[in-house]
């Protein structure tokens, strides 16, 4: 297990993608104690606003410059005024969108939720251009500036006018920052992306055109779209029914399970799919197949430790690294977060590789259309009767929507992969034992630490690691 991890594209790109995932952990932590919990909600519902908005007009160029930033077939990579372009296209309706959702008074500071949304979806482009054109470096070095700078104006900001729209117009000059970024890199290399004129003269060289980035994006951002809803759309929901101060609490508790769950997932994934793509050219069909079962198997026995700690101690974890008032102790809005969000991983890594082997993403955009239906139907209803419990149970339900359709459908087409492999399931009953043992040790000697917290994780992943040799050494046999 950790050979796979030490070496080839999964580990350079994991350590690349740590600025990424520690920007929605350390957002919460970070701007939770900067702004009182009402002005903390309102944030909630901004950045909401920023990844739907940014998922529903970025979404199609974050896509396609991912899949076609180095070109396709006989073109070149999108010059740099085509990327330019498709980043100023959608500044209008973004700012447009804002106002419209603050008529409907779902947000409260459109202007710096638009700016957000504009700057923060532009940085996130250029990420994906740096993934489309395999620079793990240059992926990390966006992560990490966005991550500087909002932090640094989110401090300098607050210190002055401390509410919600300080924090909103911080996030919006890290995506400056990260932009101007990518911005300087394209210019200095893109013209050595381009061939020798021995070669291909300039004239004839063609590239890939805005037209091209959109036709391929598009259809494939319907997925991404419905996820942003399915993450954020229930803070405006909470909002409207409960309180700015009950979606503080529902979204910090939310966003850290959900970001300690599927960010870690999707980061050990991120090279699973162009993998299994080289295995179907290279040994045929099935052994893709076989990869993808092994590969998302060590991938989901590898973030176990997490979800069984969340669903064991995920109060006494929020109650730790969340401002005093946030965890109501009656309610565990972690343990049913992660479930939702380990769940969507199933999906992830279990069937959307196999639906790129087959050529047929668009049964990826199905199974997340899928969920946003079981969502949709149940979210009001939910949140009417159980308040926040019932938002994060309808994301439960959301997600076993979508996951029930991606299984339904490769059993329809004769493919046989179940939700979780069998190891998976045994190494998840074997850890709730001694992890429950562990909880019955810590409530005896006066309750959870970070200190046996720690000490309880350790054990796990040590626990998994050998449960892993084990297996591996019975298959070889």
């Amino acid at each position: 297990m950790l050979n796979r991890l030490r070496f080839g594209p999964r580990l350079h790109y994991l350590l690349a993608h740590l600025p990424h995932m520690l920007l929605g952990v350390a957002l919460v932590l970070v701007f939770s104690r900067l702004v009182d919990a009402e002005e903390f909600g309102q944030y909630a519902k901004g950045f909401a606003y920023i990844n739907i908005a940014g998922a529903l007009l970025y979404g199609w160029l974050q896509i396609s410059l991912l899949r076609l930033a180095e070109g396709k077939e006989n073109n070149a990579g999108p010059r740099f005024g085509t990327i330019l372009l498709a980043i100023i296209l959608p500044i209008a309706p973004c700012f447009l969108l804002a106002a419209l959702f603050d008529w409907f008074d779902l947000i409260a500071y459109p202007l710096a939720a638009a700016s957000a949304a504009v700057a923060y979806g532009s940085s996130i482009c250029l990420s994906q251009y740096a993934r489309g054109i395999n620079n793990a470096r240059l992926y990390g070095l966006l992560g990490a500036t966005r991550l500087l700078v909002v932090f640094v104006s989110a401090y300098v900001l607050t210190q002055y006018i401390p509410n919600a729209a300080s924090l909103l117009y911080a996030l919006a000059a890290g995506g400056v920052a990260a932009t101007l970024m990518g911005v300087i890199f394209i210019t200095l290399t893109s013209s050595k992306n381009l061939p020798p004129t021995a070669v291909a003269p300039r004239h004839e060289t063609k590239s890939v055109s805005l037209n091209d980035l959109f036709r391929y994006g598009a259809p494939a951002s319907l997925s991404l779209v419905t996820v942003m809803l399915l993450i954020h759309g229930d803070r405006f929901i909470i909002g409207l029914l409960m309180s700015d101060a009950e979606t503080a609490y529902y979204s910090a508790q939310a966003d850290l399970a959900r970001q300690m769950i599927y960010p870690i997932i999707a980061a050990l994934s991120i090279s699973l799919v162009p993998q299994a793509l080289k295995k179907n050219r290279e040994q045929g069909i099935e052994i893709a197949r076989k990869f993808v079962d092994k590969e998302s198997t060590v991938t989901l026995n590898l973030i176990l430790p997490i979800l069984i700690m969340l669903l064991v101690f995920g109060n006494d974890i929020m109650k730790i690294i969340l401002p005093t008032g946030y965890v109501d102790s009656t309610t565990n809005i972690a343990a049913l977060v992660a479930v939702g969000a380990f769940l969507t991983g199933c999906r992830l890594v279990r069937f959307d590789p196999l639906f790129h082997l087959d050529f047929k993403p668009s049964r990826i955009g199905f199974s997340a259309l899928a969920g946003l239906l079981c969502w949709i139907v149940g979210i009001m209803p939910l949140i009417t009767f159980y308040g926040t419990t019932g938002a994060a149970c309808a994301g439960i339900l959301s997600a076993m929507g979508a996951l029930i359709y991606a299984y339904s459908t490769t059993v329809f087409n004769g493919i046989t992969n179940p939700v979780l492999a069998k190891t998976t399931a045994i190494f998840c009953l074997l850890l709730i034992v001694p992890t429950l043992i562990a909880q019955q040790v810590m409530t005896a000697i006066g309750g959870t630490t970070i200190v046996s917290l720690s000490l309880t994780i350790f054990i796990l992943y040590t626990f998994v690691l050998i449960l892993f040799r084990w297996t591996t050494s019975r298959e070889k046999q």
